[in-house]
């Protein structure tokens, strides 16, 4: 993100610093956010990275048991602060990612094979792999900050309405 130029806030030093690690101001200046948690002065965490670290962690650890549920979630926590840190450059608009935001994704990817793929994870990403995974993601996302219980599952052999 290149922040340029200056704004004279009619405030002082300490009531600015205030405001800037208020989690409600800065809930506010963050299009769409409906949450976010304070864990430090210099680290706040957004519902999403939370409920998702959470739902992570718990599989994780009663599929491995290898390591506790709160190691796993900082875990998580600590890489989307890292990507959030790489994908502020690039857009994401209702068509979806930009190329920039497809190419980091691409080499975030191919950073996690062997030397012989590599070469060719990066276009494979942003022609086939990310397409697919936008469209899996969207679906698999909504609804899960909606406040809304979700409705009942039926028994299997139920019939239904």
């Amino acid at each position: 993100m290149d922040l340029t130029g200056e704004y004279r806030i009619p405030a002082t030093p300490q009531q600015v610093w205030d405001a800037l690690v208020d989690a409600e101001v800065l809930k506010a200046c963050i299009t769409g956010c409906r949450e976010l948690d304070k864990v430090s002065d210099t680290e706040f965490t957004t519902v999403v990275a939370n409920k998702v670290g959470t739902f992570l962690a718990d599989n994780e650890a009663d599929l491995l048991g290898a390591e506790s549920a709160q190691s796993c979630k900082r875990r998580f926590i600590a890489l989307v602060n890292e990507r959030a840190t790489d994908y502020a450059e690039f857009r994401w608009t209702d068509e979806g990612p930009d190329y920039g935001f497809l190419r980091c994704f691409g080499h975030c990817v191919a950073a996690t094979m062997s030397g012989h793929d590599q070469s060719w994870a990066v276009s494979q990403v942003i022609e086939a792999e990310a397409p697919a995974a936008v469209e899996m993601l969207q679906k698999a996302m909504a609804g899960l900050l909606d406040p809304a219980p979700p409705r009942a599952r039926r028994a299997a052999g139920t019939p239904g309405e």
